[in-house]
């Protein structure tokens, strides 16, 4: 974890976890390759879950890898 350092780290990283927010453009202006990490209520997460309209958890499965460009 860098405090204060955050261009430099990014800019040395070859690949970086962020949370959802500002630092996913400075992560971009790099052209750094990210995860996108977001916290969401349990119980939120929970009936995302069940309804099938999250495309992570879709049938208990991870969808397939893809390249976006």
């Amino acid at each position: 974890v860098f405090y204060n350092k955050t261009l430099s780290a990014i800019e040395k990283a070859d690949i970086v976890v962020t949370a959802s927010g500002t630092v996913t453009l400075e992560v971009a202006y790099f052209g750094k390759p990210m995860i996108i990490v977001y916290r969401v209520n349990p119980l939120t997460f929970f009936f995302s879950k069940k309804s099938g309209k999250n495309p992570i958890y879709r049938d208990g499965k991870y969808p397939s890898s893809k390249v976006y460009s």
